[in-house]
């Protein structure tokens, strides 16, 4: 698990740190009150020593090791596809509307967990039910947007999109992420699928999402979810506790994504600094400080 530190004096103002640390209290608030009154007590930094310690029981984020892995996999791509006017895209448009959207999974996240425990007589399909709309909040408000920007790299670095249709396969002259946008996302997964990053495909149930969005599903009294996306013929089942950690996958997949590209961003901003001669530093040192850039890495 990612180590945390911050500053004792930061100002939290609405970060994704701050949904944590509040994720985490309104667990022990209904599971251990006594604990959730030592931890309102506590300095940011000495929360994160409490979460990092008592990970067993809610884990703040990816592991490093596939934190590591999906880094691997994605930095090289990115770094070598990126240019002025898609990092200043990043930075200025999909970045903040992208941070927005985890930090209202991570409310949502947090409101559905505290209803779906606060009644003593609640019951596992009120969970359930509960779950499957944050489940395709996240899909639609984080993940889908996501595949986008991944799918453009793609493309970008010369590999050209294609699909089946009719069992036949079609190229797409598609390179840009509005294009790419208006691609069937059952598509584009069988692409990144087929083009070798079948551990970023694998990570959403398009059918889950699709029955969700259709409300094709019916839930069981101990929570467990039958849905079949329009077609009755095909039912497929999965459990409570699946549910959750379906949510958990695509929301360490959309977390980790996000980190990853802002340290590709920056990464690629420092190098193309490095480059410049001293006008061309002189003038970028007078919107950003390069030194706080290099610390951020």
């Amino acid at each position: 698990m990612k180590k945390f530190r911050l500053p004792e004096n930061l100002k939290l103002e609405g970060n994704i740190d701050e949904f944590l640390l509040r994720t985490y209290g309104e667990r022990l608030r209904y599971e251990a009150t006594e604990d959730y009154e030592k931890y309102c007590s506590m300095s940011v930094n000495e929360k994160f020593d409490y979460i990092q310690e008592d990970s067993h029981h809610f884990m703040s984020g990816p592991s490093e090791e596939y934190y590591e892995n999906l880094k691997s996999i994605l930095f090289p791509l990115l770094m070598k596809n990126l240019d002025s006017a898609t990092v200043v895209m990043i930075k200025n448009d999909f970045l903040p509307r992208d941070s927005i959207a985890l930090k209202n999974f991570a409310s949502l996240k947090m409101i559905a967990y505290r209803y779906a425990n606060a009644l003593p007589e609640s019951t596992k399909e009120e969970s359930s039910r509960l779950l499957l709309p944050v489940y395709l909040m996240l899909h639609e408000g984080v993940f889908k947007s996501q595949i986008d920007v991944l799918v453009t790299f793609i493309v970008r670095s010369g590999i050209e999109f294609d699909y089946f249709k009719n069992k036949e396969l079609v190229k797409s002259g598609e390179n840009t992420i509005a294009g790419v946008k208006n691609l069937p996302m059952p598509r584009k997964l069988d692409f990144l699928k087929r083009k070798g990053f079948s551990e970023i495909s694998s990570v959403c149930d398009t059918r889950l999402r699709n029955s969700i969005a259709h409300l094709d599903f019916e839930v069981q009294s101990d929570g467990t979810i039958s849905y079949f996306d329009r077609n009755p013929q095909k039912i497929k089942s999965i459990t409570l506790d699946e549910l959750q950690t379906a949510i958990d996958k695509l929301s360490t997949f959309c977390q980790s994504f996000n980190d990853i590209l802002k340290g590709v961003t920056l990464e690629w901003t420092i190098q193309q600094y490095d480059k410049m001669d001293e006008k061309q530093q002189a003038r970028f040192r007078s919107v950003y400080d390069i030194d706080i850039l290099r610390k951020s890495k």
